[in-house]
């Protein structure tokens, strides 16, 4: 069974302590994830080994598009 890795960009919000300049605190944002893409607008996957794959030809990128079944 192949695998894929898919990245994904998700803000953080960062709290700092500007007394001694110290990150104190991170929160994410799981609402706003969403799927990363070159400046082509392809989606970034990588294989096992973390090499970059080509997206076009890849069925679960169709997921992202369609959708999953509900």
């Amino acid at each position: 069974m192949a695998k894929r890795w898919v990245r994904y960009v998700m803000p953080v919000m960062v709290e700092v302590d500007c007394d001694d300049d110290k990150v104190t605190r991170v929160v994410t944002l799981p609402e706003e994830v969403r799927e990363d893409r070159d400046d082509m607008g392809h989606f970034l996957i990588y294989d096992e080994k973390f090499v970059r794959r080509d997206s076009d030809e890849q069925p679960q990128v169709h997921v992202f598009c369609v959708g999953e079944p509900r």
